[in-house]
């Protein structure tokens, strides 16, 4: 049933005083809204995950085109196989120019070989020590040359090792006899062999280089050429020549033929059948030319 105006106003002021108070008036109230009665449940909002801090990514280390490889080394010796008694020229081949290498070379039995310049002269340390490993330098196409005296280098494999930095690289290479075909055997305290050259008879023992008897006939022309020329001298015939290996067997010949050695270490015979110069080959090469030249000499005075 619908109430009247009347009826319905003090309904709604009794509303009023319950919940504003005894002295608001509806008419006028400006206050608050009332508070709901029944609370707002909280939203817990979920938990972002974590984002994880960016990780500093290393820079690529740039990756060679190629490795370097190390360049084989090539050894040419000229003659490519050296003659018992003969020098020899070495040209190593592929270094890096400028390019520093210790050189150092080995004989038949394993033992290192000395150096000698190639003005025949050992060549010695502070200490007087014979050197045994030399250091050379390339040049600007990377080859490194040296001149091996070989009067005294016997036959046999010979070894040649280069090092270069911490690496050693060892080379084999031959020396052999040169084919000389003596014609007959002589025995005076010792056993010699003829080898019967353009010039002269040499007459050698095992030990003596063929190669020797063969270069020792230019030597010997060359001496006797110019003694006629500078003075007029020539002896009467070309002397036979006498090599011994060592002075020790040079002295057990002159005990043979009942002589005596002169200053020199050498001696010349003169009448019979032995006559002829008598010299030891265990120096090199220019003073074994010198003591041909020293008896050549006195044998041109002695017959003037």
């Amino acid at each position: 049933m619908r109430l009247g105006l009347a009826a319905a106003l003090p309904a709604v002021y009794a509303y009023h005083r319950a919940h504003f108070g005894s002295n608001s008036n509806p008419k006028t109230h400006r206050g608050a809204l009332p508070s709901p009665t029944t609370a707002v449940p909280s939203v817990t909002l979920p938990t972002a995950p974590p984002i994880p801090t960016a990780t500093s990514v290393p820079t690529a280390t740039p990756v060679p085109e190629g490795t370097p490889v190390a360049k084989e080394l090539s050894l040419t010796i000229e003659l490519a196989e050296p003659y018992y008694g003969r020098d020899a020229i070495f040209t190593l081949q592929r270094l890096d120019p400028w390019e520093k290498v210790a050189v150092q070379l080995f004989d038949p039995n394993g033992q290192p070989a000395e150096w000698v310049t190639e003005y025949e002269s050992y060549l010695t340390d502070v200490n007087e020590n014979p050197v045994t490993k030399r250091s050379l330098y390339a040049d600007d196409q990377g080859q490194a040359s040296w001149l091996r005296i070989g009067t005294k280098d016997q036959a046999g494999i010979w070894k040649v090792q280069i090092t270069r930095g911490d690496t050693a690289t060892n080379m084999a290479y031959s020396v052999i006899r040169l084919p000389v075909t003596p014609t007959g055997p002589k025995t005076i305290g010792v056993d010699f062999r003829l080898y019967q050259g353009s010039v002269s008879n040499i007459y050698y023992t095992d030990n003596v280089p063929g190669a020797l008897t063969v270069d020792l006939q230019g030597h010997l022309k060359l001496v006797t050429d110019e003694l006629l020329e500078l003075a007029g001298l020539r002896g009467d015939q070309t002397p036979n020549i006498y090599l011994v290996d060592n002075l020790d067997l040079l002295k057990q010949v002159s005990q043979s033929s009942c002589s005596q050695l002169g200053f020199a270490d050498c001696d010349y015979h003169s009448g019979g059948d032995d006559s002829g110069v008598y010299m030891h080959t265990d120096s090199l090469l220019t003073g074994i030319q010198r003591l041909l030249t020293h008896e050549s000499v006195y044998l041109a005075l002695s017959e003037t």
